[in-house]
């Protein structure tokens, strides 16, 4: 170990080698880089201290998101904090083209406000919208360590933000259902040991480009320590005088500055925290309720109660072109009150009959700071809420603020933490403007999009039987031609609710409300064209096609004892839905095109992926491949010429050509008749074409699957048996038939024929 303390100092020629370019398997010389120095970083040795300019050129390639260079940038920094005397300060944790912009030798870091200026002015409010749209729950204050990077290979106990030494600080405060997912959370954390992200991870960024999101966990105490950074004195010594009490209580209205320069601590704090709200920060803090991570929970409601008392201050109110302060005021008190209510009434049911025990509250005065895990749907509502009503022209404005003054219980208070607040009122609108309600409604779904991000969030979903809803909705408007756009957003919903809700969503989409079924049931008797006149409404129905079909075979292969069971794996869906997948590929306008080498792009290049994924995953999760001669006892619903046009489409694409080929050989046929025979002719020509071109490495399987796929069309159409051409490329198989279990037989069979 003594011999890697020289590879543990970070210097300028290691951070040079951060911007390098692709690395092997997808993997990128930066995080190569990166996962070494963590390594050496994380070993119990005596790390010596860096120079900051070092560390400045670091946080140059940083970009404070959760991406997985980010993740790795942000464990290194904790591990030399950790280490070492961290030569950078946290008001000179400038990142990107921030730390290029107010640059070390033109700020001065001497702990005044002025420091903090160059934060305020690179919060993005795109970025912070990015990330209410897809919300990293999973994010912690305290960056842990990851398998197979730390030198450890597993994330010690008392640095898992759930783990067992804060035990008493799971579940205080927080309803039933927060509290259990809180603590199967930290289970689920403690098994995988918080594992490298992986492509399907439900967290992870599913939209285009790298991860723009902020990091909560980042960003949260550098929007704390601003505001703390400005505080007044005289606010700041109440605070300290009240801090035994552990209550976020109201400030005092009435209270007067001594002198001016309390008058100019009171305007700078106002003019700092408005302008944190007007990039987003106030609404990052609000939306981090639903984190994962108790003690990053604690910094959002510290910062929306800093926040709450500007906006009470008396200097806020003669801010005169702060004109949606009001408004403000009234959404953060709510909020407040909120909290306080349902605080309240948790303890004064759980008190008499358990004395507190079901609270896990002791008398210790700090078990009460615990503040309770809100559903991301309700988080990113209120965050959103903040935005708009800061925005008069908005088209949701009159909506929120009518909203909010309907609150009359408890003075105010948002008691909805655990609901779906406003959706059911938008989505089911009965605004007297048409196009008023199709905003609002179109309004509602993408509020439900960028909510479900988890599987507690989905049960809040399901509680209220929105899936089934918006299923009845879409099968009601599909014919109506001016309802496109709204059910584009629709289907959207219903595969991100698959593949963000977790087994859940699994068990209540797929296997009671029979989403497969519905599937192909809207498509089964009506024109492809009129459903989908364009392509990309054809690639969203089939992206929905892949994710509930793949979810079908995550839920049915892996059952709780580890065995497959074809009792409760059936899927009697596959032979429908592959049916309405080769209709809508064959109605795309690409394949009005006679010439196969037509070129593609876009859209079209994107409906080939997935027509080629999605029949791969009804190919996989069929529970018993077709067999022997199970393909003639087998009536499927796809005619061989359609499956001969699709197979010739994919020919030219040899990536995609044998997972298509592999699924249309096992793919039952509808009744053939005399004039399938040139159909049937191209069919083997294509498939004993490309298995011989790519004979070294033919996958056994495939030639198995092809050639009692050929078997079944020779005894259905003799006219095979006389082509020269297929014979002689049929001979050459036999090598390969010789490798597999029965074989030879088939081979026999066909050759006899």
């Amino acid at each position: 170990r003594s011999a890697l303390v020289g590879r543990c100092t970070v210097t300028e020629k290691k951070v040079d080698g951060l911007a390098g370019s692709k690395f092997c398997e997808g993997l990128t010389q930066r995080i190569e880089l990166l996962s070494l120095m963590i390594y050496c970083a994380s070993l119990d040795v005596e790390i010596t201290t860096t120079s900051k300019k070092a560390w400045d050129a670091l946080l140059s390639v940083f970009n404070a998101s959760t991406s997985p260079c980010d993740k790795l940038i942000r464990r290194l920094l904790f591990l030399y904090e950790k280490h070492t005397s961290f030569p950078v300060q946290m008001n000179e944790l400038r990142w990107g083209q921030t730390n290029v912009k107010y640059s070390s030798d033109n700020v001065s870091s001497n702990g005044t406000s002025h420091d903090w200026d160059w934060f305020v002015d690179s919060i993005d409010l795109g970025r912070v919208r990015s990330t209410l749209s897809q919300f990293p729950v999973s994010d912690t204050l305290k960056p842990i360590s990851l398998v197979g990077i730390d030198s450890c290979g597993k994330i010690p106990v008392h640095s898992i933000h759930l783990s067992l030494d804060n035990e008493d600080d799971y579940g205080n405060g927080s309803d039933n259902e927060s509290r259990d997912y809180d603590q199967r959370t930290r289970s689920n954390e403690l098994q995988r040991v918080n594992e490298w992200p992986t492509e399907n991870d439900v967290g992870g960024w599913r939209g285009p480009g790298e991860d723009p999101r902020y990091s909560p966990g980042f960003i949260l105490p550098l929007i704390l320590a601003t505001m703390e950074t400005f505080l007044p004195m005289a606010v700041a010594s109440k605070y300290e005088r009240e801090k035994h009490e552990n209550e976020l209580s109201a400030p005092d209205e009435s209270f007067n500055a001594k002198n001016e320069a309390d008058n100019v601590q009171h305007i700078e704090f106002c003019q700092t925290c408005r302008r944190l709200y007007s990039n987003g920060a106030i609404s990052l803090a609000v939306a981090s309720l639903s984190s994962q991570c108790p003690s990053l929970r604690k910094v959002a409601l510290s910062i929306c109660g800093l926040f709450l008392e500007s906006l009470q201050m008396q200097k806020s109110s003669s801010l005169k072109d702060w004109r949606e302060r009001p408004q403000l005021e009234m959404l953060m008190s709510s909020i407040q009150r909120g909290l306080s209510v349902r605080r309240s009434i948790r303890i004064k049911k759980l008190q008499g009959s358990s004395g507190g025990a079901a609270l896990r509250y002791d008398g210790d005065v700090t078990s009460k700071l615990n503040v309770p895990m809100v559903p991301a749907f309700s988080a990113v509502f209120l965050a959103k809420a903040l935005l708009i009503l800061s925005r008069p022209a908005d088209d949701m404005y009159g909506q929120m603020n009518r909203y909010f003054l309907r609150l009359t219980h408890f003075h105010g208070a948002f008691q909805d933490f655990f609901g779906l607040p406003g959706f059911l009122s938008l989505y089911c609108s009965s605004a007297d403007e048409l196009m008023r309600c199709k905003s609002e409604r179109n309004w509602a779904l993408q509020s439900l999009i960028d909510g479900a991000v988890d599987e507690f969030s989905f049960r809040i979903i399901a509680r209220h039987h929105v899936p089934e809803l918006i299923m009845s909705s879409v099968g009601s408007q599909i014919d109506s031609p001016g309802k496109k756009g709204e059910m584009l957003i629709a289907i959207d919903a219903l595969r991100t609710l698959i593949e963000r809700g977790g087994p859940s969503a699994i068990s209540h989409m797929v296997m009671r409300q029979g989403l497969l079924s519905w599937l192909h049931g809207i498509v089964n008797w009506r024109k492809v064209f009129a459903l989908f006149p364009f392509d990309d409404m054809k690639c969203k129905f089939l992206r929905l096609i892949v994710a509930a079909v793949k979810s079908h075979r995550s839920h049915t292969s892996t059952p709780d004892d580890g065995q497959k069971h074809p009792s409760i794996s059936a899927f009697y869906e596959g032979v429908p839905l592959a049916d309405v997948v080769i209709r809508i590929f064959l109605d795309s306008k690409v394949n009005t095109d006679t010439d196969v080498n037509v070129s593609i792009n876009g859209y079209q290049t994107e409906l080939y992926e997935l027509t080629c994924d999605a029949l791969w995953e009804v190919y996989l999760t069929t529970p018993q491949k077709i067999m022997g001669n199970r393909c003639s006892e087998c009536h499927g619903m796809t005619t061989l010429d359609d499956m001969t046009s699709v197979l010739e489409k994919f020919a030219t694409h040899k990536q995609m050509c044998a997972r298509v080929l592999a699924a249309l050989c096992a793919l039952p046929l509808a009744s053939s008749s005399a004039r399938d025979d040139d159909s049937a002719n191209t069919f083997c020509d294509i498939a004993l074409g490309f298995i011989l071109s790519k004979l070294p490495t033919t996958s056994s399987d495939l030639v198995a699957i092809c050639l009692r796929r050929i078997l079944d069309l020779i005894q259905n159409h003799g006219i095979l048996a006389s082509d020269p051409n297929f014979s002689s490329r049929f001979m050459k198989t036999r090598t390969l038939a010789t490798k597999l279990e029965d074989g030879v037989t088939v081979w026999n069979e066909i050759f006899k024929l």
